[in-house]
């Protein structure tokens, strides 16, 4: 499914908007990223509370939980990170709702710091800032959706996630460096059980996972079967968009309006978003504002 998207920024709808630009997540950390580049070049030590170190951490600094993604010193492999983040974290979010994509990763940041920090043994070696995690993680679970999805030099996606993953985990190892190994193993472990969860991951794919009820999975109880529209209760009459058996306020959806929704959502989560007319994207993008205004 992964081979279809990048280019779903037609219906792209972000928390608010900046010119032409919808502000969606992805966008707000990387931007944090840039700023704390410029930041750290005025005055270095000002990131320094952001990191992420577990000993400071069990000594009561837990706001490091919290920040440590937004720490970014300027290198050429922060700016590297910060692309690739940019672009595989809107691969991620394209395919969900801005706020369980806002919760993934709340859970990404808090969970794995959180275990790191439990013990002394992991705590010593445990330091983490950037972005750069958070996109090794989307990369993997890419990987696991589209394996066979060719990459660089055409090389399968499944490869170059697997080599990343296998060198970050000999590098933890000859340094016996334990928190970093446990916080990128949780990482990964969080965006892979929470991209199933709310349906980034295909419904064959980790299907231990309970998905949300909404979602289509093996365990959803909230999923309707493929291709199946919304019905409409027998007696209601549909009087238009402007109105609805209940009452409507113009700031949000009718029912109508609503079923349309789920209807080209169900059709995405089949077939992809490039599976949309341009009149499907644009209507799609119509009723995401709509909804995102009341």
């Amino acid at each position: 499914m992964f081979a279809r998207f990048g280019s779903g920024s037609e219906s792209r709808v972000g928390w608010f908007r900046v010119g032409q630009v919808e502000v969606t997540t992805t966008v707000l950390l990387v931007a944090c990223g840039v700023v704390s580049m410029l930041v750290w070049a005025i005055y270095p030590p000002s990131l320094d509370p952001l990191y992420f170190d577990a000993l400071l951490v069990r000594e009561g600094e837990l706001w490091r939980l919290v920040t440590w993604p937004l720490g970014e010193a300027p290198s050429i492999w922060a700016v590297i990170g910060l692309v690739f983040f940019w672009f595989v974290g809107h691969m991620i979010e394209d395919r969900t709702s801005r706020k369980r994509y806002a919760v993934l990763i709340a859970a990404m940041t808090l969970i794995p710091a959180g275990l790191v920090s439990l013990t002394t043994i992991t705590a010593e070696t445990g330091f983490a800032g950037g972005l750069s995690l958070f996109g090794l993680a989307f990369l993997v679970v890419i990987a696991v959706e589209d394996p066979a999805r060719p990459w660089f030099f055409g090389i399968p996606i499944w490869i170059i996630a697997a080599v990343i993953v296998a060198i970050q985990v000999l590098t933890a190892l000859g340094y016996r460096a334990w928190g970093a190994l446990l916080l990128m193993l949780a990482t990964l472990a969080v965006a892979l059980v929470g991209a199933a969860a709310i349906g980034i991951l295909a419904p064959n794919q980790l299907t231990w996972v309970p998905r949300l009820k909404d979602v289509p999975g093996p365990r959803s109880r909230g999923s309707r079967a493929k291709g199946r529209r919304p019905k409409t209760p027998r007696g209601t009459v549909t009087q238009g968009p402007w109105s609805s058996p209940s009452g409507f306020s113009p700031a949000g959806p009718s029912r109508l309006e609503q079923a349309e929704l789920d209807v080209l959502l169900d059709k995405i989560g089949q077939s992809g978003i490039d599976s949309l007319s341009k009149d499907e994207r644009r209507r799609l993008d119509e009723l995401s504002r709509r909804m995102r205004d009341t």
